[in-house]
């Protein structure tokens, strides 16, 4: 889910008392969470659907002005380019088919490289995704999300301190009431409403604008201001300062708070990831933020399970009540600066009604490799259309061929081909794995070596290489 949204649920949740068994948060302790693999299986419409988006796609789908009118204010080069980028590092992860309409990708997740102890990230992975097509690439998991993430942990933080957050406790145990009240105020939809409750924690900056027609958010503001210059002087919280950005450095104090955060949510996410993995017998499909979406999607609205999660945290954060929710999807197309749904389209591969981004019915994904062939994995993503769809080719290999690991990354593979004679040959034909970085290797013979060069050069050299795998694949003799 995104960094700015909770799931929705129930303002109040009956404490459970559950026992630590070794889960216990530590101020002392501080080891970053260990860095971890796993396997996202995806609906092949869906993986190769959004492949093909282009920068113009991207604009399309967050414009400028959504209509006569009307001006996002915030789409413009900063969040399509970041968006587009977060699509390539997508498909530039390892992938492979799975059966005839599924792709698993292949996500690897670790903590900050400073070394701070936080949530993981996967830097290529699916959570740093444009909601509404992540929702498509997880359609078939269950949302998973803790409830007001960011003001439950706060809060129960600024208690072991005694530091008293009238406002924040008030939000919490309130939720619904406060932002029925402000949206009404500020004229504003939901997801822009929360969004301000928790900007108010991360920016040290006063909150203007609409926001100030609300007399509770402006209080809850202050109070957040406040707080955070006495959290920061807490002698048990001083080892977060040198994480921080030098003195004078903006919204030093916010950041503050948000790593502050972000220490606490990693372990209770650890033990309800624990608890589904290695207790519910089920597979974590990828985590998102202060989330994860498990991969049986049957599990989804199972209450007995969200219980459990909560027991669960009581073991990492005594008397924290962390409530968890089930999330629907959420496909909605929302514009940047205030959350607002944008009107119905069709432009190019964007396609938009009902306010929710959609495949279109017709769309049909490529088809997986042949019977005489197996799926080998590869990267995607990196140079353009083109290269994207020679690199897709590469990703399988026939029966009987082996490959190995070079050095460099590359793969060689040794291809056991038939000659017009009758008689069985073996080609070493080398592909790399750097080829849309511009890594590629030269021919000279049946052998080849490394250079640095261009990505179309690189999967020109490639496509060479491969080129005894598809005419074995279509059925010629190479």
């Amino acid at each position: 889910m995104e960094a700015t949204e909770e799931a929705s649920g129930t303002e109040d949740t009956t404490p459970i008392d559950a026992p630590p068994h070794g889960w216990r948060l530590k101020w002392d302790e501080r080891k970053p969470s260990p860095a971890t693999t796993v396997e996202l299986r995806v609906p092949a419409n869906a993986y190769f659907f959004f492949k093909d988006y282009e920068l113009k796609d991207i604009k399309a789908l967050r414009p400028r002005q959504p209509g006569p009118n009307w001006t996002d204010k915030k789409a413009t080069g900063e969040l399509w380019k970041p968006l587009k980028a977060s699509l390539d590092n997508f498909y530039a992860q390892p992938w492979r088919w799975d059966g005839d309409g599924h792709v698993i990708v292949t996500e690897q997740y670790k903590t900050s490289c400073k070394g701070f102890p936080g949530d993981l990230h996967s830097a290529k992975g699916s959570q740093g995704l444009y909601r509404p097509i992540r929702s498509h690439l997880l359609s078939e998991t269950a949302d998973l999300d803790m409830k007001m993430a960011m003001q439950t942990i706060l809060l129960w933080v600024f208690k072991r301190f005694g530091i008293e957050t009238p406002h924040l406790e008030y939000y919490v145990k309130h939720r619904d009431a406060v932002l029925d009240k402000f949206m009404r105020k500020a004229q504003c939809s939901r997801p822009y409403a929360k969004e301000q409750f928790t900007i108010a924690w991360t920016s040290d900056q006063k909150i203007r604008g609409t926001c100030t027609n609300s007399k509770f958010h402006t209080a809850y503001d202050a109070e957040a201001k406040k707080v955070m210059k006495e959290a920061m002087k807490l002698k048990e919280l001083q080892w977060i300062i040198p994480f921080l950005d030098p003195e004078g450095a903006p919204n030093r104090a916010g950041s503050f708070i948000a790593k502050l955060f972000h220490f606490v949510q990693a372990p209770l996410l650890l033990r309800v990831r624990h608890l589904i993995e290695e207790e519910e017998g089920e597979r974590v499909a990828c985590i998102v933020f202060d989330g994860l979406n498990v991969a049986n999607v049957e599990r989804r609205g199972d209450e007995p399970l969200l219980a459990r999660c909560t027991a669960s945290c009581e073991e990492v954060c005594p008397g924290i009540n962390m409530g968890w929710a089930w999330k629907e999807l959420d496909f909605e197309v929302r514009t940047k600066d205030t959350k607002v749904r944008v009107p119905d389209k069709a432009v190019g591969r964007v396609l938009i009604v009902d306010g929710k981004l959609r495949i279109p019915d017709d769309y049909k994904p490529p088809e997986p490799p042949g019977e005489d062939a197996e799926g080998e994995g590869g990267g995607g993503g990196g140079g353009d259309a083109a290269d994207a769809h020679r690199l897709r080719a590469l990703s399988y290999r026939p029966r009987g061929a082996s490959v190995h690991q070079g050095a460099c990354g590359e793969a060689w593979a040794q291809v056991l081909v038939r000659g017009q004679d009758g008689g069985e040959l073996r080609h070493r034909r080398k592909v790399c794995g750097l080829a849309a970085h511009g890594h590629h290797h030269q021919r000279r013979g049946r052998h080849a070596r490394c250079s640095t060069s261009s990505p179309a050069q690189a999967m020109q050299a490639a496509g060479t290489a491969a080129g005894p795998v598809r005419r074995r694949r279509e059925g010629g003799v190479p």
